[in-house]
């Protein structure tokens, strides 16, 4: 892939690794470090790519792969959030209590919930992108949606 084919697909994509690096750190600074990182090291391991179709998922395995390994670093670091923030990254439509509900759970379960349904990934490709077995990635989607409908009953009466 040469340099500009590169930059175009990550002005295409540079929202979605935001909101999914946000899914899983829960900090917008550090989401954004961390997306800084990955387009570093996709840009430095291009050459490692073997099927241009592909790139996506690739370039998101590489940002998953960042998150975990900032939290690694820094699993020390709690970070309180304020809620301008956490408005800022959230999607702006009919269904912000949905999302309100999808940042609150926890990182695994959010991420997985993040890349099915806002991006379209199927569980096979979000098995590869997040390095865990499909029937994990299943597992997650049962837990995550369970808790989301138990959530939103009890907000909603």
């Amino acid at each position: 892939m040469k340099k500009d084919k590169f930059i175009e697909q990550i002005e295409k994509y540079k929202k979605q690794m935001y909101v999914v690096a946000y899914s899983i750190l829960k900090n917008p600074t550090d989401a954004e470090d961390v997306v800084q990182e990955a387009l570093l090291t996709s840009y430095e391991r291009l050459h490692t790519l073997q099927d241009e179709e592909k790139f996506k998922p690739w370039l998101m395995r590489i940002l998953v792969n960042q998150a975990k390994m900032y939290i690694r670093k820094n699993s020390r670091i709690v970070y309180i959030g304020n809620e301008e923030e956490i408005d800022q990254v959230t999607p702006k439509n009919n269904y912000e209590e949905i999302w309100d509900v999808v940042l609150s759970l926890n990182s695994k379960l959010s991420l997985v919930v993040i890349l099915y349904y806002s991006q379209g990934y199927s569980v096979k490709e979000i098995s590869k992108i997040a390095g865990i077995p499909a029937g994990t990635v299943k597992s997650r989607l049962s837990k995550a949606r369970e808790l989301l409908r138990k959530e939103l009953v009890e907000n909603n009466g």
